[in-house]
């Protein structure tokens, strides 16, 4: 009985430890930015060395609709985001301007969407956003999910 009892725990700590790399999105598509984005990675570059942060268990979400709404997961309400893919990087100007208006949040996180930033996508599922003041790289990852 004790024996049973114990693999039965053993069995639930392997399932519980094991990623959830399922959740993410792996089949091309043609969506662009609209879809919901769990962010995985921070990077941030003092000049010589480029940090790479692993920040999946904030479970930081967002989600860009194709009517140009927006939703993350430290703001409570709906907000709009302007995106131009085609506009060449420069520092200072970024291609997409997010506003949460009337909307206050307590726990907005560092790693928020909200402002000016130079998104692009590496892949379909994988997107980069960067601040666009930034001369080194400061570059938070997102990965589609499903």
């Amino acid at each position: 009985m004790m024996k049973n009892v114990v693999l039965g725990l053993l069995l639930l700590l392997v399932t519980c430890a094991c990623s959830k790399d399922d959740d993410f999105a792996t089949t091309p598509t043609d969506a662009g930015i609209v879809g919901r984005w769990k962010l995985v990675e921070t990077r941030v570059s003092d000049g010589a060395t480029t940090h790479n942060v692993d920040v999946q268990k904030e479970n930081y979400i967002v989600t860009f609709h194709d009517d140009l709404r927006v939703e993350a997961s430290d703001f409570t309400c709906t907000g709009t985001y302007s995106y131009n893919p085609d506009q060449k990087w420069e520092l200072g100007k970024g291609n997409t301007e997010v506003v949460f208006k009337d909307c206050a949040t307590d726990k907005r996180s560092p790693q928020s969407v909200v402002g000016s930033s130079n998104l692009n996508l590496s892949d379909d599922n994988t997107l980069h956003i960067s601040y666009p003041n930034c001369i080194e790289q400061c570059t938070r990852v997102f990965r589609r999910l499903k």
